[in-house]
């Protein structure tokens, strides 16, 4: 029998068993009329149970000191102020040779200090204390030193499903107005050929709903080396957006990039490593088209998260998850980046229900650019070929709209500009219930409009707005590049017509007033579920001498163009979302004000 006493330690600085037998230790001490075989047998017992209480006791200590030393030591991320790769290589070796010098970093595991390059942002991820953090933060080539937090999915509750249930939110994203239709989804364009690139638990690649158009991308995370998705969460989403029955997408092509584990929790490091490899694939795979990222996970306020995310959109549209803490958005990363998604492709999405009201779970607020369904949605699940889950949070709304970017895209040949203004000026206005304070009232909407895509010409220069007035109110106003020019002649004998909201029939509809309009009628025209081209075509045919569009979202205004197989035979012209309020504050609904003098100025 070994003694597990105290013996020497070995080079990693664990406990070696020590040689000597009990029995030599113990016989020698004992008298000799206690040298019986009984007596001895009963020593050796109770030494074996003192060498057992040792060895727990030394583990539980090695064990002790080690969280200690974790609890002063963390994983952190550096901003560096250059954007060029050499720099930052530089940088990285000299954070690395300061976590280096940390003391009792080989109790905590400690590993090398990591570049990562997005676009023109470079971050160094490295391990240590405060103390190593206040040394790397002093250095005049950092920006900001972040903690390498923890990010969760946005998933919110669960229910199993075992037959293909139709999916509520593609019936009410491909309608204006309550109740659904329970018609099928049949989008004009499917976002063939667009990449979705799924930040999440990874996918179920072999799932039905996909047909081949998924692909294991990369993984980040260091226990899950493969990009299988453990978790289910990332199949799901990625179903939703490009699924062959349930998605938004039904051409689209989804890659994994795995940045969650089976828990559903991520690293901040990992993030930033999957936006790297996902910025650089799709330069590899399509040089110069813009992709798309699907991002429904979140945590808290966190620069670095931000930084990354703002880089990764100079070259694709990322799309990210409100979150689910009925609180305000701006409060948490990376949904703290949205707000302005129509002009910087960064798209935070809120969640409604079947009614339109704002998901009870779902964030809100001014970082929030619309909303789409995400309460009770099914897709795809992982266990087999077949499997589908019910989910319900902002993760699932925002799947919705990575594939409305991606549907877009490919009607307008891979168009960033042309995919975002269609996407926010399709959106329905003023149907969710309860948005929360300060977030845009828009709700996800997909056209059915059938005509080609509609590649976008570059609009020709205007220094100064040309402004029309009517009835004493004046706006600047855009005039399109299809269609005849503005008739620059005061118009004497015309009535405007202001027709504002939406019609569950589309344009066709909306832009007829008892039938036909006269033959100098100007119609102006508020937000409604159709795009520029269709308003101004169904008034022209109609008979409106000239179309006026209001942009159904803030946001400049500029030449609308058109360059499909259709054409229309009137003016028309693009004024602002503001100056369109004030219209319709002073003209109300379907109203027609005589003989009004519409003049460009």
């Amino acid at each position: 029998p070994v003694s597990f006493g105290v013996g020497p330690e070995d080079a990693g600085g664990m406990l070696r068993p020590s040689p000597i037998s009990s029995q030599q230790v113990h016989q020698d001490a004992l008298p000799d009329r206690w040298q019986s075989p009984l007596v001895m047998e009963l020593v050796r017992r109770q030494q074996r149970r003192h060498a057992r209480a040792w060895l727990i006791v030394t583990t539980l200590l090695l064990l002790f000191s080690t969280t200690l030393a974790v609890q002063h030591q963390r994983s952190w991320v550096a901003s560096v102020r250059s954007t060029d790769r050499n720099d930052c290589r530089r940088i990285r070796r000299r954070v690395s040779d300061i976590a280096d010098a940390t003391p009792r970093k080989r109790a905590v595991g400690h590993t090398a200090a990591e570049g990562i390059t997005i676009e023109r942002a470079c971050f160094v991820r490295f391990s240590g204390d405060d103390a190593t953090v206040g040394v790397v933060t002093a250095l005049k080539e950092v920006n900001y030193v972040a903690p390498d937090d923890l990010v969760r999915a946005q998933r919110r509750q669960k229910r199993d499903t075992h037959g293909p249930p139709p999916s509520w939110g593609l019936d009410r994203i491909d309608q204006t107005n309550l109740p659904l239709g329970d018609q099928p989804y049949a989008p004009p364009h499917s976002g063939a050929n667009v990449n979705i690139y799924v930040f999440d638990s990874g996918i179920n690649a072999a799932h039905v709903e996909f047909s081949g158009r998924a692909e294991d991308g990369a993984s980040f995370v260091e226990s899950e080396p493969e990009p299988v998705d453990l978790a289910g969460h990332g199949t799901h989403c990625a179903g939703i957006a490009a699924g062959r029955t349930l998605g938004v997408a039904p051409g689209a092509t989804v890659i994994s990039v795995k940045v969650l584990d089976r828990t559903g929790a991520g690293r901040l490091t990992s993030l930033l490593k999957g936006l790297e490899w996902a910025a650089r694939e799709q330069e590899l795979r399509q040089p110069g088209r813009p992709g798309v990222v699907s991002m429904s996970l979140g945590g808290p306020k966190n620069k670095a998260l931000d930084e990354a995310v703002k880089a990764a959109a100079n070259e694709l549209v990322v799309v990210v998850s409100a979150g689910n803490n009925a609180d305000n958005a701006c409060k948490f990363s990376p949904a703290r980046i949205g707000g302005k998604g129509h002009r910087t492709g960064l798209i935070t999405v809120g969640a409604t229900d079947r009614s339109d009201q704002r998901s009870t779970f779902s964030n809100f607020g001014s970082c929030v650019d619309l909303f789409a369904p995400g309460t009770g949605i099914p897709s795809a699940w992982i266990g087999s070929r077949r499997a589908r889950r019910i989910e319900s949070g902002t993760s699932m709304a925002a799947p919705h709209v990575a594939g409305a970017v991606a549907v877009l895209l490919g009607k307008h040949s891979f168009s960033r500009d042309a995919a975002l203004e269609e996407l926010f000026d399709s959106a329905l206005r003023d149907f969710v219930t309860s948005p929360g304070k300060r977030s845009p009232n828009l709700l996800l909407h997909v056209s059915s409009y059938t005509g080609p895509p509609t590649p976008r010409a570059t609009p020709r220069p205007t220094l100064t707005p040309p402004t029309i007035c009517v009835g004493g109110f004046c706006a600047d106003f855009a005039e399109s590049l299809f269609g005849p020019s503005w008739p620059r002649e005061l118009i004497q004998e015309g009535s405007l017509v202001a027709v504002r909201g939406s019609d569950p029939n589309g344009c066709s509809t909306l832009t007829k007033r008892d039938g036909k309009y006269q033959k100098n009628d100007i119609v102006m025209i508020f937000g409604s579920g159709c795009q520029y081209f269709d308003k101004v075509y169904f008034a022209s045919q109609a008979g409106a001498g000239g179309v006026v569009v209001a942009r159904a979202t803030p946001g400049p205004i500029f030449p609308p163009n058109y360059l499909g197989h259709l054409t229309v035979k009137v003016p028309s012209m693009m004024i602002a979302y503001q100056d369109g309020l004030e219209f319709a504050e002073h003209f109300g609904e379907l109203v027609t004000v005589g003989s009004p003098s519409l003049r460009p100025q």
